[in-house]
């Protein structure tokens, strides 16, 4: 049994621009390392109005803009429940993430403490979430990080770092996003997935055959929460862990298990209906 909880929307508000502005506007009809896999608006549609007015509007920002991400719980008594992703994706380093068994809390031992996944997106358009598999213990705060990593690099690699600003983009959110995981919707459950939904602030134009990298970063170590990973099997080959910005040492890729769900632009929608008109006609 598992029970989905809403856990609010974490805003992040730094700074406060003000600007004057003349409006005019005419409307109409605005209607430890290890964890083992057992442990809008509305209006009058009849109503036509003009505006006319100097208003002075005050925007709320961090980094130039407004930050939300809603953080949804959904928990498990075990790994071994967690067969699909709550919310449907685009793309993920696995499809069923209780194969992705193996409880890692190594998030390095100095900070910048932090634990990543880097993923191939196929499609592109605006990022709406990003699901991970979790254990351990709550309350754990962190905090949430998205870079553009270009075309090639960031999969199936050995050696290597990413550098934010430097071979990879600055931060791609509009600021180092803070969350928290609280804890289990059930009591006796042991696993969770974590369903970052991001607000329009910061949904992240992505681009098809990109490489993402998403990062769990915090000053202080936010052990308390395992991120499983893939075991011995099948290797996603689109992407890479990584902790402190480095590829984990392994004799074999490893991977996180994330999905990551995009809302495809409507060029994209348009290719895809236009293959499956081609498929049809070939049939």
């Amino acid at each position: 049994m598992n029970k989905t909880g809403n856990y609010g929307i974490i805003k992040q508000n730094a700074l406060a621009v003000s600007e004057e502005a003349v409006i005019y506007s005419e409307q109409t009809g605005l209607n430890g390392h290890y964890l083992s896999a057992g442990g809008g608006v509305e209006g009058d549609g009849d109503m036509k109005t003009k505006i006319m007015g100097i208003i002075t509007i005050v925007l709320v920002a961090t980094a130039g803009a407004i930050g939300d991400v809603t953080v949804n719980v959904t928990s498990y008594v075990s790994i071994s429940n967690i067969t699909t992703w709550p919310v449907a994706y685009t793309d993920a380093s696995v499809a069923n993430p209780s194969t992705y068994n193996v409880g890692e809390n190594n998030y390095g031992g100095a900070p910048l403490y932090s634990l990543a996944q880097s993923w191939t997106a196929t499609v592109s358009g605006p990022l709406t979430d990003i699901q991970i598999a979790i254990s351990g213990t709550a309350p754990v705060n962190f905090n949430l990080n998205l870079y553009d990593g270009g075309t090639s690099g960031w999969a199936d690699i050995v050696e290597g770092t990413y550098n934010p600003g430097v071979n990879v983009s600055n931060n791609l959110f509009s600021s180092s996003l803070a969350v928290a995981w609280t804890g289990y919707n059930n009591s006796g459950d042991t696993a969770a997935v974590l369903d970052f939904a991001f607000s329009s602030a910061d949904g992240v134009a992505v681009t098809s055959g990109h490489q993402y990298i998403f990062e769990i970063a915090s000053e202080d170590n936010p052990n308390g929460m395992f991120w499983y990973r893939r075991g011995p099997g099948s290797n996603y080959t689109g992407g890479q862990q990584f902790c402190q910005r480095s590829p984990i040492p392994s004799t074999s890729p490893l991977d996180f298990a994330l999905a990551a769900k995009v809302v495809p632009e409507p060029a994209s929608i348009l290719l895809l209906g236009l293959g499956g008109l081609l498929l049809k006609k070939r049939s």
